[in-house]
């Protein structure tokens, strides 16, 4: 699978979903402490880590 935009080539369409967010802006992913939004779970999993320290 093929990204449209730029050419970017996937095995996984779920990649290509996720790799989609960089070219659209999405930013589905909001931390329920700050609101800060993220394109990317893993990223906003990441983040939550601050929340705990």
């Amino acid at each position: 699978m093929r990204c449209e935009v730029c050419g970017r080539q996937f095995s996984r369409a779920d990649n290509l979903a996720r790799h989609m967010h960089t070219h659209t802006g999405e930013t589905p992913y909001r931390c329920v402490e700050c609101s800060k939004q993220f394109s990317r779970l893993d990223h906003l999993k990441t983040h939550m880590l601050t929340h705990t320290g």
